[in-house]
């Protein structure tokens, strides 16, 4: 990398420095204001303690419910311990070990339990991503020029923003790939146990953040055996024993997961479901130019050119990574871009499925795709050649900007695609807070009860509900005021409304309104 100390480029640190600041400011903008949607809802359960089986027996058992009973389900259980919320992931959502919902749990104790302080958490630690960004940039190109051009790219990028003002883990699961991925490297340079045993702690923590983390590791092992060119060398070896401490480390939750296997298919079974190729070849693009441009617009024709630019370009990055960059580098790349994508594309293709067009599963190939544009630009940008070096000051430029615009629209909004089945909650809450004494029906399962306890931050008091447990309906709500019905999976209790003779009509999705008539 002797180019870039002959590189001049305070000027663009100091430029650099000011994306970063854009960057942590679009982070802790309006995360008061945004949906707390279905899986940040479920965050509030777990770590207060509940199950999903209590809320069905609380709610449900009411039938006749209030928004206020439902926020209880948000709030620590009274007499919950620790171990009740790794129990309730345990049995039930086991897709998802502990470690973030720990640590949330005892960041809430300590400073309450609003969507603010719930949020900001994950804020704190896509924070911790640059540092640790920094760090694998300087391991693995030994440039600090690549390091702060990877580190604006992220501070604007749309999909990082948005995943940092969520209560999910994917903020700190972001961490832990850079923080492990480094550490990796570091301990492949020195070769000290101290070094080794760093990356071991790292990678179990990685283990205990998101469950996707093997597929990581796994790439991993292949970069460190094919630079040691498939041999038990000593770095091999203590590759071996820093990562299977790691997985043994890791025991107590794999025997969880096997325990609970059935429950994990079924929270899982989703991925397994077929879409047509248009639509996946669609969200597939629109994934990998949200790391860049996300105006929330892209069912426009004319957006979809800029995703197909976009791609363009980071194909050009990968293609020039691999031609101008040392093995060393582009084989780290490409291994944590193909071992953590290729599992999730092949079965899909093969069998049909969604696995790998969703974002949250998607990050380490997004940190790929930023290495590799990083790379690209800062090594044109530091060229000799005046106009060809114009021009790529502007694309990066572009990209920038494209990011900016994107996040200031995102930041405004109360809603985005990220909150995906809970997306029109905000509608829906405006429209049955202005009808006349509302009531809802919703049955029990599916999204159901996530998203209802997403309605209840935003619901009024006056809004009452009729919690089914058992479909069909058997019997008509008596109320004067507005009647509603409202979920996913709500087909037998319509149509049992409409051999009734009651007209449902539909008003927002997920939400029809009863009226008295003929039936359709």
């Amino acid at each position: 990398m002797e180019k870039y100390r002959k590189f001049n480029f305070k000027w663009l640190r100091l430029l650099f420095i000011i994306i970063l600041c854009v960057g942590i400011a679009f982070r802790v903008t309006n995360i008061d204001k945004k949906v707390y949607w279905h899986d940040e809802a479920y965050t509030s359960l777990r770590i207060a303690g509940y199950t999903m089986k209590d809320f069905s027996q609380g709610a449900y058992a009411h039938r006749d419910s209030s928004i206020k009973y439902l926020q209880t389900f948000q709030r620590f259980k009274p007499g919950s311990q620790l171990k009740d919320t790794i129990h309730s992931l345990a049995i039930e959502d086991s897709q998802h070990p502990p470690l973030y919902y720990v640590l949330l749990r005892f960041w809430v104790k300590l400073f309450g339990n609003s969507i603010t302080i719930i949020r900001s958490l994950s804020i704190l630690f896509s924070f911790l991503v640059f540092l640790c960004l920094y760090w694998l940039c300087l391991e693995l190109f030994q440039s600090s020029l690549i390091a702060w051009m990877a580190i604006a790219l992220l501070a604007v990028s749309p999909v990082h923003v948005l995943f940092a003002q969520e209560a999910r883990q994917y903020a700190l699961w972001t961490v832990t790939i850079l923080g492990s991925s480094a550490a990796l490297l570091r301990a492949i340079q020195l070769n000290q146990t101290r070094i080794w045993i760093v990356y071991a702690f790292a990678l179990a923590t990685s283990f205990y953040t998101f469950f996707l983390s093997g597929l990581v590791a796994v790439g991993h092992g292949v970069y460190v055996f094919i630079i040691e060119k498939f041999r038990l060398s000593k770095r091999a070896i203590a590759y071996l024993l820093s990562s299977g401490s790691s997985l043994l480390l890791f025991t107590p939750w794999i025997l969880s997961l096997i325990q609970n296997y059935s429950m994990f298919q079924m929270t899982t079974g989703w991925t397994n479901n077929a879409l047509p190729a248009d639509i996946f070849s669609r969200r597939w693009l629109l994934n990998i130019g949200h790391v860049f441009f996300d105006l929330g617009l892209e069912k426009d024709p004319e957006f979809l050119i800029v995703y197909f630019l976009i791609l363009l370009l980071i194909v050009y990055a990968f293609y020039f990574t691999i031609r101008r960059a040392p093995l060393r580098i582009w084989l780290f790349i490409i291994t944590l871009m193909a071992a953590t994508t290729l599992p999730l594309l092949i079965p899909d293709i093969i069998k049909g499925g969604q696995r790998s067009i969703v974002p949250r599963y998607l990050f380490p190939g997004y940190l790929s795709i930023q290495l590799a544009v990083a790379y690209l630009l800062s090594q044109k940008i530091s060229q000799s050649r005046l106009l060809s070096r114009r021009i790529w000051q502007a694309i990066a430029t572009l990209l920038i900007l494209a990011g900016i615009i994107s996040c200031t629209l995102s930041s405004q909004a109360n809603t985005w695609w990220i909150k995906e089945i809970s997306y029109s909650n905000p509608q829906v809450a405006s429209f049955l807070n202005k009808a006349n004494n509302p009531l809802i029906v919703s049955t029990n399962g599916c999204i159901n009860n996530g998203n209802l306890l997403s309605l209840s931050y935003l619901l009024e008091p006056k809004v009452r509900l009729r919690l089914v447990d058992i479909a069909p309906l058997k019997e008509i709500p008596q109320n004067s005021g507005d009647i509603f019905i409202y979920g996913d999976c709500t087909e037998p209790v319509r149509d049992s409304l409409n051999k009734n003779k009651y007209k449902i009509e539909p008003i927002l999705p997920y939400l029809w309104q009863l009226k008295s008539g003929e039936g359709n």
